[in-house]
């Protein structure tokens, strides 16, 4: 079985009996168990959009559904080719192209699932930028959802602080001022503020 349908599998069953906590779980097992690096990264995103949404005073099924989001949202590189996924020099434009499809995939992935539509959204536009330069919508400010701008602020602190093969891992310090020089341009500067007050 592939492991978008062993995650599909997990989200369906843990849906039927309605246990969050089951899911979230499983789901980073998964991840875990399918590619260490893309679950890591999934879960530390998670981690930090969790404590957003707890500086935002987010609901119960709100915060739930965030760290579910975070987690999945980059579910879509299950797609991307391992030598264009793992390449440890810089992409050239057609390899980025496929890399940029990761999004629609991971939303496409999921809509079976009606009611997972506020997720689906969120993977979707989870690169998108505050100016509307991002992708694949090119959709901006407030008409990006919430969940989405979260995860963008957290997606970029992780990627940027976590060392990879081709480049060494940023300091708190040096990750902090990327995410304000971002500020109104790429990320929502309300997010970043959430995010510099609590860590």
């Amino acid at each position: 079985m592939r492991p978008e349908e062993e995650i599909l599998g997990i989200l369906k069953e843990s849906l039927q009996k309605k246990n969050g906590s089951s899911l979230v779980l499983s789901i980073r097992k998964k991840l875990l168990s399918f590619d260490p690096l893309i679950g890591e990264h999934s879960i530390n995103v998670a981690a930090y959009a969790e404590q957003i949404g707890s500086q935002l005073g987010f609901s119960s099924d709100d915060h739930d559904r965030l760290v579910l989001a975070a987690l999945l949202h980059d579910i879509g590189k299950v797609f991307i080719p391992p030598e264009i996924l793992y390449k440890t020099s810089v992409l050239n434009n057609e390899e980025w192209e496929v890399v940029q499809q990761h999004p629609y995939q991971g939303s496409n992935l999921l809509k079976p699932f009606n009611r997972l539509k506020d997720i689906i959204l969120t993977i979707l536009h989870h690169h998108e930028f505050y100016n509307g330069r991002g992708y694949p919508g090119k959709i901006a400010r407030e008409d990006i959802p919430i969940f989405s701008r979260i995860i963008s602020v957290s997606d970029a602190y992780e990627a940027m602080t976590s060392g990879r093969p081709f480049r060494r891992g940023f300091s708190h310090r040096e990750a902090v001022n990327r995410l304000k020089e971002g500020r109104g341009t790429q990320f929502d500067p309300r997010i970043v503020a959430q995010f510099i007050k609590r860590f």
